[in-house]
């Protein structure tokens, strides 16, 4: 009796769903948005910061795999930038943001989308120097 309720327990623990950290803090922080706790500049900054911390982690961790399966990269550290600039323009085109604002979060979504090109080129050397062409 004991082993088949152990059996169980693991078996319905194992669908139990996670869900994903990236995923919940921009939640949480669409939440805050909305509930008015933080303005849209501080909105932005947040979330650019978030998706620049998220892409660095989960494309140091997968490094390796991502250098030999490159169809892998949009998926694992995909280019956030789009959704970037169009926050930024959205809210700037609304009256949301000043300019000092809007420049500063241009520069951020710059530096960002530099980071990330710079490790897509390293996964290409490393993916020429180890001969996956």
């Amino acid at each position: 009796m004991k082993k088949s309720a152990l059996i169980l327990y693991v078996i319905l623990s194992g669908c139990i769903h996670n869900q994903n950290p990236h995923y919940q803090n921009i939640h949480e922080l669409d939440i805050k948005l909305q509930s008015g706790d933080i303005e849209k500049a501080d909105y932005i900054r947040q979330r650019i910061l978030l998706d620049a911390n998220h892409g660095l982690k989960v494309s140091t961790r997968n490094h390796t795999a991502l250098i030999r399966f490159p169809s892998w990269e949009p998926t694992h550290d995909p280019q956030r930038h789009g959704t970037h600039y169009k926050l930024i323009e959205t809210a700037k085109a609304n009256g949301e943001l000043t300019d000092a604002q809007y420049n500063e979060l241009r520069q951020l979504a710059n530096r960002t989308r530099e980071a990330r090109n710079k490790r897509s080129q390293k996964r290409t050397m490393d993916r020429f120097r180890m001969g996956y062409r």
